[in-house]
């Protein structure tokens, strides 16, 4: 697994705005008990946004 973290400047908000990004090291495709190598494959994103400022 890995773990980005980002600090960026936004433009539209005026301040610096945390990233965190989670990457599984692989993908496992648990219906099929196999690991998934094809590049044409996608993963799964999960957006959590909190409405402070």
């Amino acid at each position: 697994m890995a773990l980005i973290q980002v600090n960026y400047m936004s433009k539209a908000l005026f301040r610096i705005v945390p990233l965190n990004v989670i990457l599984p090291a692989d993908r496992f495709d648990a219906d099929t008990d196999r690991y998934l190598n094809d590049k044409d494959h996608k993963y799964k994103t999960l957006y959590l946004l909190h409405g402070l400022f």
